[in-house]
């Protein structure tokens, strides 16, 4: 019983923070940010997301949205019997309207705030990967705080096991003749599904690394994970493929809503 006890306790020591201000380009031409695209009826990716880890007593949510704000704004409005119901609550950081923003600003600028608790540690996740794994939440803050406790690490990344690849793909040999020809292949290669957990200490990173002034957009994932994999601070965690679907165009959006509506 002190196991669940504990458990829980570090549950609720933990914040969810959602990167909610993607403008979905690669879905073409939508009516609303990609986050409140529905999965079925009025329940949309982002409602879909906090609801995901809700479930499992995490209270304490932070949104980062950007691109058209104001509709992700009236839409919390709208739901705020469903967020009451949850039991659970949410701070906004909107992003300055710029066209040189990316992640890692965002996540900066939230920090800056104080929207985001740098004493706390946090679950940063997107709304648009949806996780398959109704467990993952849970398993990863027991992975991150072995990982914590045994290698001392920073930030735990998941990774799913495998990837397939969009293209098809050519061997060729020294003569340039094609002696194989795979559409699509199934590459072994860990690849970053959108999830990590952190300890404060990435919150010192991002206040040192990332410039909110800087004339370019800023990533988290292209510059502060180079340099807690440098520090070797980051702890894997791999989830076998099937596991998670990235929501990035129109065909894996008509999956997404087959598999939540169960056709599939």
């Amino acid at each position: 019983m002190n196991g669940f006890k504990s458990l829980e306790k570090e549950i609720k020591n933990t914040q969810i923070i959602i990167l909610a201000g993607g403008s979905g380009k690669r879905m073409g031409k939508v009516d609303v940010p990609k986050p409140l695209l529905n999965l079925n009826n009025e329940k949309t990716l982002l409602d879909n997301e906090i609801e995901y880890y809700a479930r499992w007593g995490f209270e304490d949510f932070v949104l980062l949205i950007g691109y058209k704000s104001d509709m992700v704004l009236e839409h919390l409005e709208k739901r705020k019997d469903f967020i009451k119901d949850l039991g659970i609550s949410i701070k906004v950081s909107v992003d300055p309207v710029t066209k040189n923003w990316g992640k890692g600003k965002a996540i900066k600028y939230a920090i800056e705030n104080g929207v985001i608790d740098t004493k706390k540690r946090a679950i940063i996740s997107y709304p648009d990967d949806l996780k398959l794994d109704k467990m993952l939440p849970v398993k990863l803050l027991v992975h991150h705080l072995s990982g914590k406790e045994n290698l001392n690490i920073w930030m735990t990344l998941v990774l799913v096991s495998a990837i397939e690849f969009p293209y098809g793909v050519a061997h060729i040999n020294s003569q340039g003749i094609i002696t194989e020809f795979v559409e699509k292949p199934v590459m072994d290669i860990y690849t970053n599904i959108g999830v990590s957990m952190c300890e404060p200490e990435v919150f010192d990173i991002v206040r040192d690394v990332v410039d909110l002034d800087a004339d370019k957009s800023i990533e988290f994932e292209g510059v502060v994970l180079p340099i807690l994999a440098k520090k070797e601070k980051i702890f894997s965690m791999i989830i076998p493929m099937g596991t998670w679907l990235p929501v990035n165009d129109i065909k894996s959006y008509e999956k997404a809503l087959s598999i939540f509506n169960g056709s599939v």
